[in-house]
């Protein structure tokens, strides 16, 4: 592995990626060469209809594929560039969102986020893998707060929603390849095209890191790195001017090695404390590797009445996720472990919704949603040091079907006054199957079979049934100011641990959510300025707690939440624009008298665990302060446009657990593009440079007995991506 280094040679300016920039069909067009520079409309539909997202009161951060393929994102792990409310954590290839403070502690199967993703409006429940593409993006949109009526299970922080292109008849697309430093090639290519009555389009993506961002210094191979393919495809049919039908599919394929290392100070269970120039590196006796795939398919059907608006979407996922990891992180085989975890998901959804037109003083939306899924461990193994004569292996699946009903309502009390009140009722089933077999082996003799314990399988459910509701008053002060206030209540669902079948249910967790709001465009449009308080009541937390010796999920928490979001866009000049976003965040536990107290083990290594009262301490994950600058500034000549964009972010820093012993300190983050349209648009170079300072900052942090781990964001990366448009 070769650890590249220095900064970019051909890069005089620090620029970074434009993440803030509006949606592509929420532009209001090309701007006159001589009229005064405006900001753009955007469009929105976080309330699962399109609309300005000045007119919607909710706190929304959107941003079009276009802009995000300008600056060089192209995971979702980036996108707390967009918002700062946001932080992406990541363990594995689970993303785990979390938005104001909300998230969730863990993934894996029966363990679901309290930051909803949404693909096209399909809602995803294991996020893992490929799924975090963006490439073929029409927009992604970052909605805070509870969405408990439209939306409605596991956002009760909040929502991320990626819309997809849409075929159109025109025959038109692009190809692009790049080249990054850690050896990194990629390619990617949309197509489209067809007639006004059937159209369809093409998409992939291809990236293969040659080298990893890190070492594994027991065995010298690179880890933490990823090659991947992801393929996705449309149909849309419109055989009438009242109904469209839309047939949607995706893949996603890719073999990547993690890299669990343990932190600066601390030593792993059995380790040798071996010294490392490098934070990222990792000693293990074997190397991390996983493979993960996924998929599915979405029928969208619509029907226009006139009046009214009604769609089906009806949904299958599925994924395959198998990974091998260094279950003690260290090298001497009197301790060092091998775990393989394998992980099967399924899941199908069917939605009916029905929107009213905007034509009069009511406006509605209502509809019914069904969702089943199957998901457990097929099976994880556990073996053993080579010294210790024991082999775990735990099956299990959890089976959950989800039923609710919703209606929301928006009445226009006066001209520039509306009110709306939504509620919905859902009902929640979990069932698992849990088993866990001992083996016992020969000491000294890796993974040989010896003598059988079978422990008793548990078969155990869960119900909940919950109420949601969202109540919101807003009014127009002038055409460019909208001022409003909310309340949103949200709710996650319960579960079963399938880390152990001694490993009791745990119920839903909820949140009482308050808001005031105001969004302004000002001094003719050339600037908008959004900002948004909080408060958030946070009950029956689900936190993890040790029972027996093994980390499981349980209820244990309150908290309390309150906060300011601010985001603003300059339009300087025809050629600059300027952004700023900030998020102010206050969180605290008001009551978890069973936290986990770890204690780092200096002398043999690991963590030991305890309970106390963590009352008053911060919420995982959850910065006080994070803030963003950002430009965009365009010099047109004719040799075509050369466009620099940047955002500099800084985050105050957070903890990783609530004891708050693990921490990650404050860092800044600057990305960076420049890039080369010629006159005619067909082709485009760009140069992008992501992390300019190299900053060595966790993405997870978390302790378990056999020691601290964190896993850490990507280093410096910069390359070149040439791209060729056609059909424009």
């Amino acid at each position: 592995m070769k650890r590249t280094a220095g900064y970019l040679g051909f890069l005089p300016l620090l620029m970074a990626t434009s993440a803030l920039a509006q949606a592509p069909d929420a532009s209001g067009g090309e701007q006159d060469a001589n009229s005064p520079p405006q900001v753009g409309d955007i469009v929105v539909t976080a309330q699962r209809r399109n609309e300005r997202l000045q007119d919607v009161p909710i706190a929304v951060s959107a941003v079009s594929g276009d802009n995000l393929a300008k600056a060089g994102i192209r995971d979702a792990a980036d996108l707390p560039l967009l918002a700062p409310s946001l932080n992406m954590a990541s363990t594995g290839t689970y993303l785990q969102p979390r938005l104001r403070g909300v998230g969730t502690l863990g993934n894996g199967p029966g363990i679901e986020g309290a930051v909803a993703i949404y693909i096209d409006g399909v809602y995803i429940a294991q996020p893992v893998g490929g799924i975090s593409d963006l490439s073929n993006v029409r927009s992604v949109e970052v909605i805070n707060g509870p969405q408990g009526t439209l939306f409605g299970r596991n956002a009760t922080g909040g929502l991320i929603q990626i819309r997809t292109l849409d075929p159109k008849a025109e025959l038109s697309g692009n190809v692009s390849i790049g080249y990054a430093n850690y050896d990194t090639v990629s390619a990617s290519g949309y197509i489209t095209g067809g007639s006004e009555v059937i159209a369809a389009d093409f998409a992939f993506n291809f990236s293969d890191q040659g080298d990893g961002y890190s070492q594994n210094l027991a065995t010298g191979s690179d880890v933490d790195f990823r090659r991947s393919i992801s393929l996705r495809s449309k149909i849309k049919l419109t055989p009438g001017d009242d109904f469209t039908f839309t047939l949607a599919g995706d893949y996603q394929r890719m073999r990547y090695s993690t890299n669990f290392t343990t932190p600066e100070g601390s030593i792993p269970l059995g380790g040798f404390g071996t010294v490392r120039v490098d934070p990222r590196d990792s000693d293990g006796l074997y190397d991390p590797r996983g493979l993960v795939k996924s998929g599915g398919l979405s029928l969208t059907a619509e029907y226009d009445a006139g009046s009214f608006v009604a769609k089906s979407i009806t949904a299958y996922r599925e994924s395959d996720n198998d990974n091998q990891f260094n279950g003690q992180l260290t090298s001497n085989p009197a301790f060092a472990s091998n775990l393989r975890i394998q992980e099967k998901h399924k899941q199908w959804s069917q939605e009916i919704q029905l929107a009213s037109d905007s034509s009069g003083p009511l406006t509605w939306t209502a509809g019914g949603y069904l969702f089943w899924e199957t998901s457990g461990y097929y099976p994880v193994r556990l073996w053993g040091p080579w010294f210790t004569p024991v082999n775990i292996t735990i099956d299990s699946e959890n089976r959950t079907r989800s039923q609710a009903v919703y209606a929301q309502g928006t009445y226009r009390l006066a001209d520039t006054t509306r009110l709306t009140v939504g509620l919905r009722y859902s009902w929640e089933q979990r069932d698992a199957d849990i088993a866990q077999t001992i083996r016992l082996v020969g000491y000294s003799i890796p993974f040989a079979d010896g003598p059988v314990i079978d422990n008793p399988t548990n078969n155990d459910s869960e119900s909940a049934k919950a109420l949601t509701a969202r109540l919101a008053l807003d009014h127009n002060f002038t055409s460019d100011i909208l001022g409003y206030v909310s309340y949103n209540r949200g709710f996650k669902s319960g579960g079963l641990s399938n880390a152990s079948p001694t490993a009791p249910s745990y119920r839903p967790e909820t949140i009482d959510a308050y808001e005031v709001g105001l969004k302004t465009n000002l001094f003719d449009r050339r600037l908008r300025f959004n900002s948004s308080a909080f408060y958030y009541n946070y009950s029956d937390i689900q936190v993890q707690a040790l029972t027996g010796g093994i980390l499981t999920v349980y209820n244990g928490a309150k908290a309390r939440l309150y906060g300011l979001d601010v985001d603003t866009e300059a339009a300087v000049s025809s050629r600059l624009t300027l952004r700023a976003s900030g998020s102010l965040l206050r969180t605290k536990y008001l009551s978890f008298p069973t936290a986990l107290l770890s204690t780092s083990t200096p002398v043999v290594g690991g963590t030991t665990f305890s309970t106390f009262e963590a009352k008053g301490n911060r919420l995982p994950f959850s910065p006080n302060f994070v803030g963003s600058l950002g430009f965009d500034y365009v010099v047109p000549s004719e040799m075509g446009d050369f466009r620099l964009n940047g955002t500099y972010t800084y985050n105050d820093g957070f903890v990783g657990e609530p004891d708050q012993r693990l921490r990650q300190k404050a860092y800044h983050m600057v990305n960076a593009a420049i890039s080369w349209v010629a006159p005619d648009k067909n082709l485009e170079m760009s140069l992008f440079v992501r992390n300019l300072a190299d900053e060595d900052y966790a993405q997870s942090l978390f302790s378990q007995p056999q020691g601290d781990i964190v896993q850490y964001a990507p280093p410096r990366t910069y390359g070149v991506t040439l791209k060729y448009n056609f059909g424009l």
